[in-house]
């Protein structure tokens, strides 16, 4: 197979980042919505693990950058970091150089803590996360509710939110 020909799905992160805001459905682990709740695009009637983790890396990398906007990227790497040595002391800690590309470090802080760190994908199985999953549209009776939380949650609320 020729790679250059193999189309690339456009629900890979990073290529949806300036189209994540405006998907319209959500999904998420009813009572859990903090960590796991994530906005899907229309076109996707089922949402399949892989889709899920990029799209939830999509979401991560737009709280980081959130984040940067209210504090500093030093203060958001010193979070970071102080929470991922909390939850594995031996995992490997994305350095924040001084000529480093703004895009590219918060890419490796997405998928350092959704694909690298165990802590993650362990709660999701935990608390019964298992696909394909129906995301929900705008007429779901808590959507409101769902698209508040998915909106206002800061990356220090769901940072803590991992390390329980």
């Amino acid at each position: 197979m020729n790679l250059s020909t193999t189309p690339v799905s456009p629900w890979t992160y990073p290529f949806m980042i300036s189209q994540y805001p405006s998907f319209p459905n959500l999904w998420t682990l009813e009572g859990l919505g903090t960590l796991f709740i994530v906005k899907v695009p229309p076109q996707l009637e089922q949402l399949n693990e892989a889709t899920y983790l990029q799209l939830m890396q999509t979401r991560l990398d737009r709280m980081i950058q959130d984040s940067v906007s209210e504090t500093s990227q030093i203060e958001t790497q010193q979070g970071l970091a102080t929470t991922l040595s909390e939850l594995d002391p031996v995992q490997h800690t994305p350095i924040l150089e001084p000529d480093d590309d703004l895009e590219y470090w918060r890419q490796q802080w997405a998928e350092t803590l959704i694909r690298r760190n165990w802590r993650f994908q362990e709660r999701l199985r935990h608390y019964g996360g298992s696909f394909p999953v129906t995301p929900v549209t705008p007429s779901y009776p808590d959507y409101l509710d769902w698209i508040s939380l998915h909106d206002e949650t800061t990356l220090e609320a769901w940072l803590a939110e991992l390390s329980l």
